[in-house]
């Protein structure tokens, strides 16, 4: 059989407050808007980090190509890396 658990405490609660009925979508348009703010900003900043991230990978071809053309030069003339 299964043993019961003691009852579970119920956790404070942060009390509502009520506002009136006309204040409601001033304040749904005001937290979309601000959600809206925030995810763009999120948005630029990973879209600045992923053209970094794009710019090191290029970046790193071109001197890894620079690198082997210079070490492998007289080899296999006529081929490219």
């Amino acid at each position: 059989m299964k043993e019961q658990s003691a009852p579970r405490r119920r956790e404070a609660t942060t009390p509502v407050k009520l506002v009136a009925a006309d204040v409601l979508p001033n304040r749904k348009n005001e937290i979309q808007n601000v959600i809206a703010r925030r995810a763009y900003e999120l948005f630029e900043a990973m879209a600045a980090s992923m053209a970094r991230t794009s710019m090191i990978g290029i970046e790193a071809e071109v001197e890894s190509r620079a690198y082997l053309s210079a070490r492998f030069e007289g080899i296999g003339r006529g081929h490219r890396l």
